[in-house]
């Protein structure tokens, strides 16, 4: 009867040590869980700004382009115009020295 009572006891015994392994480590994985979470939300947070800041980079970079469109347009339109400037001056030289 003795042993049978020490059997059952040691066994209570490895049960809730047993018992105790599994809640902490369903602990653990919960912590770890949590973790993951986190560290998931953070990406997805930084994948956003990241998006974003791309986004407002490119269109910077296309207003930049279109500057530059712009100012090469402007820049032919000059030559055009001292083109011609110097043309109607000559016209207007040969015009005179040939009334």
């Amino acid at each position: 009867m003795r042993q049978q009572q020490d059997n059952q006891a040691r066994i209570v015994n490895e049960l809730d040590q047993f018992t105790m392994i599994v809640n902490h480590t369903y602990d653990e994985i919960q912590a770890n869980r949590d973790q993951i979470n986190f560290i998931g939300r953070t990406l997805t947070n930084l994948t956003g700004a990241l998006d974003r800041e791309i986004n407002q980079l490119s269109a910077r970079l296309a207003q930049m382009d279109m500057r530059t469109d712009v100012e090469m347009l402007v820049s032919q339109i000059e030559k055009s115009g001292d083109q011609f400037v110097r043309t109607h001056e000559a016209w207007l030289q040969l015009t005179l020295h040939t009334s």
